[in-house]
């Protein structure tokens, strides 16, 4: 399944009610983890998507558990941050320089 939405645009739709879902199904604020285990913040995005979508919490979180981590960057739409005819940032900007 692929989603509309980035996984970036998915995390502003999270209700207090998703958060507390994921604090009780992962044992874990997504908040906190975020920038140290970024594969399991999406685990734990689809597993609201997949509530969302019907499942109950203990198949949602097997289903984001069994997912491999292609399946995960699949699984949400690509970021368009720059685009060959719009670009956001300028080419070469901010790169590495091996002198």
């Amino acid at each position: 399944m692929s989603h509309k939405l980035t996984a970036e645009g998915f995390v502003k739709t999270l209700t207090g009610f998703d958060e507390i879902a994921i604090e009780k199904a992962f044992d874990a604020d997504i908040y906190q983890i975020a920038d140290k285990k970024p594969v399991l913040s999406l685990r734990m995005l689809v597993f609201v998507d997949q509530t969302r979508s019907g499942a109950t919490p203990a198949e949602a979180k097997d289903a984001a558990l069994s997912m491999t981590t292609g399946g995960l960057e699949g699984y949400f739409a690509e970021d368009d941050e720059i685009t060959p005819d719009e670009p956001t940032t300028a080419p070469g900007k901010d790169s590495a320089s091996f002198d």
